[in-house]
């Protein structure tokens, strides 16, 4: 069941609830795991320039990667929630997926408003940035999360679509693919949300992902965290 309800205001806020067909974990106080957790990394695009205080330093992926490494058999799982990358950037994403490439299924990834709304450099000039009129700046943004998602969580992500929970890889093919416009497709992916995770090794426990940022190209909502 979906609701959308309009507030008056640039975006909206998207209402959804889904049916499980299995039963609900029964509360336990036996630990499920052992689960890493990083965030924020904000990974740049090539230009290294961030939207907010600080220096890069290519260094800290690096650092952060062979750490994951090191305990790699003392964790039953691994989260990096947003903001992943700083822009959304396709050569920021490129330099996630290079790093991480080999926790492809063993790790859980999450966005951040960084990730997939659009962000300027500056406090004054978040309130001059816009987004493209045919939705492209919003639709790139997603594609990249999306197909890095896919390859880092692999089939063990799935989404309820058409009735019934499918992979994820599937259900974003199909809209990737479809002959729409890029604002049609990027509601249709954002319907997808929440995407449910499974993790082997807790337990039977499961992950729920979700996509907190607002629906808006303006920056002046974004910089405020806005969310839908």
């Amino acid at each position: 069941y979906n609701e959308e309800v309009g507030l008056g205001v640039p975006g909206h806020f998207r209402l959804k609830t889904i049916g499980f067909p299995q039963a609900p974990l029964v509360p336990t106080s036996r630990p499920l795991g052992t689960l890493v957790h990083f965030s924020d990394l904000h990974v740049p695009g090539d230009s290294g320039r961030l939207t907010e205080e600080g220096v890069w330093n290519d260094l800290f992926l690096t650092t952060l990667v062979g750490r994951m490494k090191e305990i790699r058999d003392a964790r039953d799982d691994a989260v990096v929630s947003g903001d992943i990358t700083d822009t959304g950037e396709q050569t920021a994403w490129k330099a996630v997926r290079n790093a991480m490439q080999e926790f492809d299924g063993d790790v859980v990834i999450a966005p951040g408003n960084h990730d997939l709304n659009i962000v300027g450099y500056g406090t004054w000039s978040l309130a001059f940035v816009g987004d493209k009129a045919d939705w492209s700046g919003r639709w790139n943004r997603m594609t990249e999360y999306m197909s890095a998602a896919c390859d880092l969580m692999g089939p063990r992500a799935t989404v309820w679509c058409d009735g019934g929970m499918v992979d994820l890889a599937q259900a974003w093919g199909a809209i990737e693919s479809a002959d729409r416009s890029n604002n049609a497709r990027f509601r249709e992916t954002e319907s997808l949300f929440p995407l449910i995770v499974s993790a082997p090794r807790m337990a039977g426990a499961r992950f729920v992902v979700w996509n907190t940022v607002r629906s808006s190209s303006l920056a002046f909502n974004n910089s405020f965290g806005e969310v839908g």
